[in-house]
């Protein structure tokens, strides 16, 4: 306790420093403040943020609902999108956005005007983050007012059902930004990240145990800034952003090689203290990193080859830090793109067997291996390379009658049928049809049911008790585990709203 009341003395006079404390103590015990979701170690376990987004389409509400967590704004359209997508797969985590220091809606809204004094200024002018229509005030949480309101935000957005926790960004800028040292006229800003303490003290005792998920933007790559203290002490966890930038290094990092090795300790540091861990590795051609591409086929379906080039090397680097509610955010900008393949692209990878890790990654210099049930993990930093060798695969749905997006299934009775590529026999769950235009579940049946047979040991027959109508969209969902193969390797299932659609005829 004594450690404790120490190191946040000296977070609060200087935050960088006292990470170095922290670092020679004996490592501090994370505080619970919410349930964490459901986790599986079956594949790679994928996030994805996503702004500003755009109309989607039934096959856009299918592609968002494949990922295990959702991060997006808090705003008409965007809750409007969650709604949605949540129906698709109820299982994704979604949790909305608040920043820390900046006021998003901007500069001409409301609250900006009627409380102009509850903003940073320099020289009697706001200080304002971003440019054009994107500029941004900065919040004086220096003013008990302010922290009022924001606190009441964070509240609002927990109590909306839609949201399983909630997102902080900027953490960066309570402690470093230049703008609120010019606002402040301390370097460090001593009393407004004595403010930002008093603020997230007041939220946690305020919240408590909530049952909703508390995650930040906090952790860096650089570990002198990576703010270990802070989440163990106010979050379930931290989103890591950019985690292998290598533009202009920290002055005390020599190397692109120490940059990341000191990151990967922070990650490991935090996600084996049972926090959950959000690490996002931009889905781009970095020309200057040589991967290998062993264990995929770049030419597959929604694979983009511009976006494959890097994509293993990145992949382990994940696979080192990676613990329960690990999650890894393969995507290029936050703002949504119709062209779904460049901006989240669906590797074959995401599909194939993991298992829980046999142990921590083993460390010699720059280089990392570590096992996991199913994979093998290796990855070199000076060479910039990664592989992942993987060491047995799921039972793979070969084709589907009715066939995926056809248009012409017959009125009435259904009978689906899917082929398997090897020998499969039952396991537990459900299949169910839905209408996809309302999202109705019209029917179930239990695998295990006669409803459900296997004429042969590839083939499985699922007759429905309800009929299909005319001109209407149909889905079938398959339960996780609803099949498994010779060697108890399970069917993935279809468990996404959409991923196997049909439609019927105009006329009987």
């Amino acid at each position: 306790m004594k450690h404790t009341l120490l190191l946040l003395a000296a977070l609060l006079l200087n935050p960088l420093v006292a990470l170095h404390a922290a670092e020679a103590q004996p490592k501090e015990t994370a505080q619970v403040l919410t349930h964490l979701p459901a986790f599986s170690w079956d594949t790679v376990s994928r996030a994805l943020f996503m702004h500003k987004p755009t109309p989607w389409t039934d096959d856009d509400y299918a592609r968002i609902a494949r990922h295990d967590f959702l991060q997006t704004d808090v705003n008409e359209k965007a809750l409007a999108m969650a709604a949605e997508v949540k129906r698709f797969n109820p299982n994704l985590i979604i949790v909305g956005y608040k920043n820390l220091v900046l006021h998003i809606e901007g500069i001409a809204d409301p609250l900006f005007r009627d409380h102009p004094d509850w903003f940073l200024y320099s020289n009697g002018k706001p200080e304002l983050n971003g440019s054009g229509r994107n500029k941004r005030p900065l919040y004086d949480l220096r003013k008990a007012e302010v922290r009022e309101y924001w606190i009441q935000d964070v509240e609002r957005t927990l109590k909306m059902p839609i949201f399983d926790g909630i997102f902080f960004d900027a953490y960066a800028k309570v402690v470093s930004y230049a703008a609120v040292k010019r606002a402040t006229g301390q370097d460090p800003p001593t009393d407004f990240i004595a403010a930002y303490h008093q603020m997230m003290d007041e939220h946690v005792k305020r919240s408590g145990n909530c049952g909703k998920i508390r995650i930040g933007n906090f952790l860096r790559a650089d570990k002198e800034a990576s703010a270990i203290p802070e989440v163990m002490k106010y979050l379930d966890g931290s989103y890591l952003e950019w985690f292998d930038h290598h533009g202009k290094l920290p002055p005390q990092i020599h190397s692109y090689e120490e940059y990341l090795a000191a990151g990967i300790q922070a990650v490991q540091q935090v996600a084996q203290a049972g926090k959950l861990i959000m690490m996002h590795l931009e889905a781009a051609d970095d020309k200057d990193i040589k991967v290998t591409a062993d264990g995929a086929d770049p030419a597959a379906p929604d694979a983009s080859s511009t976006r494959y080039n890097n994509f293993e090397y990145k992949l382990a680097m994940f696979l080192i830090c990676a613990e329960r509610y690990s999650y890894f955010q393969y995507q290029g900008d936050y703002k949504a793109t119709e062209d779904f393949q460049a901006w989240a692209p669906n590797f074959p990878e995401f599909k194939k067997p993991l298992g829980p890790p046999q142990g921590p990654a083993v460390k010699n210099g720059f280089t990392y291996t570590r096992e996991f049930q199913y994979a093998s993990v290796w990855l070199d930093l000076t060479k910039r390379q990664g592989r992942v060798t993987w060491k047995a695969s799921y039972p793979q749905a070969k084709t589907f009658s009715p066939r995926h997006g056809g248009d012409q299934v017959p009125v009435g009775a259904l009978e689906c049928r899917i082929e398997f590529d090897r020998p499969i026999k039952k396991g537990a769950g459900t299949i169910s049809l839905h209408r996809l235009s309302d999202r109705q579940k019209l029917a179930s049946v239990l695998v295990e049911s006669d409803a459900v047979s296997c004429p042969d040991d590839k083939t499985v027959i699922v007759r429905f008790p309800a009929g299909v109508e005319a001109k209407t969209t149909y889905s079938v969902t398959v339960d996780k585990g609803a099949f498994h193969d010779v060697e108890n390797m399970k069917f993935l299932g279809m468990p996404v709203l959409g991923e196997w659609k049909f439609t019927t005829r105009s006329q009987p």
